[in-house]
């Protein structure tokens, strides 16, 4: 080891005293539509964060001066957690807070580049995630309260389903899904951006158990909807929602004999098909479904 701080492997004060052991990683990293590389660090000697982009020549810079990116009804500077990229690279879309597992990502800001001009899209106390801009840029889908709704870029709402409930959720997965297969984000645009894909979770019927938190000194338990051996999973089934009607149409996608399965991911193809991962219970088969949305064929 080269800190002349440490006397021998593995010593309290090389743990607690150093940045030897301390844990090195890239935060909200994504891919720029010019194909250059983006994520969040501190920006240089302060403590706030900002994004930072890597150019084709390895080069890297601050993209935003986090001082000057203010809050209209506070006027502060805006504490960046985490980032999207519009399709054009002219805006980024911003969360009040990190977009962490099972916890509300606030309200939306949008940023625009060219003007260093903040927007705040929502004002709303709802748990909402999984924010995303359509692929022409002009609208963004996101979650709240087990919903799915849509916002353009003045801040104009639209509200696309309505039956999201404590144990339903439209475009969103509970802790078996985010912890087994990584699937927390759960609904998709069209290449068109007529049409959003999505999976309707219930989770009525996955018994609920009490993990233990250490917040504080008399926290309360958290409950949390969690199957144990034989008991049940929650269901899914998968909708292709209109966006200008609002209706939902619903395909089955379950096995020819009706056992249990879970979807591991959805995903457009260019030519606007819906690609489909479905598991068995056990996990031990994978298959692949190709569903023409326009007329609800499965194979």
């Amino acid at each position: 080891m080269s800190d002349p701080t440490i006397t021998k492997p593995y010593s309290l004060d090389a743990i607690y005293d150093t940045e030897v052991f301390e844990e090195k990683t890239v935060s909200e990293a994504q891919w720029r539509s010019d194909a250059t590389f983006s994520y969040l660090d501190k920006y240089p000697n302060i403590e706030l964060s900002t994004i930072w982009v890597v150019g084709k020549d390895g080069v890297k810079s601050p993209l935003i001066d986090p001082t000057t990116v203010i809050v209209p009804e506070k006027a502060e500077p805006f504490a960046i957690k985490s980032f999207v990229w519009s399709p054009n690279g002219e805006h980024i879309l911003l969360t009040e807070k990190p977009r962490v597992r099972f916890e509300s990502h606030g309200d939306l800001y949008l940023y625009t580049i060219s003007s260093n001009q903040l927007f705040r899209l929502t004002n709303s106390k709802e748990f909402q995630r999984h924010a995303a801009f359509s692929k022409d840029g002009k609208t963004i889908g996101f979650v709240r309260a087990g919903n799915l709704w849509t916002i353009d870029l003045e801040g104009n709402e639209c509200q696309l389903t309505t039956d999201g409930c404590e144990t339903l959720y439209n475009g969103g997965c509970g802790w078996v899904y985010e912890e087994e297969l990584a699937l927390a984000k759960s609904w998709e645009w069209s290449p068109d951006g007529l049409h959003i894909a999505y999976l309707q979770q219930d989770e009525s019927t996955v018994p609920e158990v009490l993990l233990p938190t250490y917040d504080t000194l008399h926290s309360a338990p958290l409950k949390t909807r969690y199957p144990r051996a034989g008991d049940s999973n929650p269901t899914v089934r998968l909708g292709i929602l209109t966006i200008e009607s609002k209706s939902t149409t619903w395909i089955d996608i379950s096995p020819t004999d009706n056992s249990e399965f879970l979807v591991a991911k959805l995903q457009f193809a260019p030519d606007g098909k819906l690609l489909v991962f479905r598991l068995d219970r056990l996990q031990k088969q994978l298959d692949l479904l190709l569903i023409d949305i326009e007329d609800g064929s499965v194979s």
